[in-house]
C-alpha cells in the first residue's frame, strides 16, 4: 500500500491545490511581505515491517489551515480547519502511529481503501 514516487507526488499536488483554495477572506490592502506564507514540508513517520520508509507531508496555507497526510495509502493524518468562531481543530478521525494503521486499519482517512486497483 505504500504509495510510489508518482502518486506521492500527485497526491501532494492535489492536496496543495485544494488547500491553497481554502485561503479565507484576505485583505487585499495588506502588504504582500506581511502576509504568512503556504508551506509543504515532510517529515519521516516510520517504516512498515519489510523496512519501506513512510514519510508524512504537511501542507498549511496561509490562512492556518493544516493537512498532514502519509505515504502509506494516501492517510490523511491530521486536518485542522477554524469552527465558526475562527478555532482550528482536527477534523479527522486518525491514529497516532504507523503501527497502528499497519495493525488494525479500518482505513481511516485513507484515499485508497481495500480494493485500490482491483476493481476492472
Amino acid at each position: 500500500m505504500i504509495f510510489t514516487n508518482f502518486y506521492s507526488r500527485y497526491l501532494i499536488l492535489l492536496l496543495t491545490v485544494t488547500l491553497f483554495q481554502c485561503q479565507g477572506n484576505q485583505d487585499n490592502s495588506k502588504n504582500m511581505e506581511s502576509m504568512p506564507e503556504a508551506t509543504v514540508s515532510s517529515a519521516p513517520y516510520g517504516k512498515t515491517a519489510d523496512g519501506r520508509e513512510v514519510e508524512e507531508y504537511t501542507l498549511t496555507n496561509v490562512a492556518g489551515m493544516e493537512i498532514k497526510v502519509i505515504t502509506y495509502g494516501g492517510i490523511i493524518t491530521s486536518w485542522t480547519a477554524p469552527d465558526k468562531e475562527g478555532t482550528y481543530e482536527n477534523i479527522v478521525l486518525a491514529y497516532d502511529n504507523l503501527e497502528q494503521y499497519i495493525v488494525s486499519n479500518p482505513y481511516f482517512g485513507a484515499i485508497i481503501g481495500r480494493y485500490g486497483n482491483r476493481i476492472g
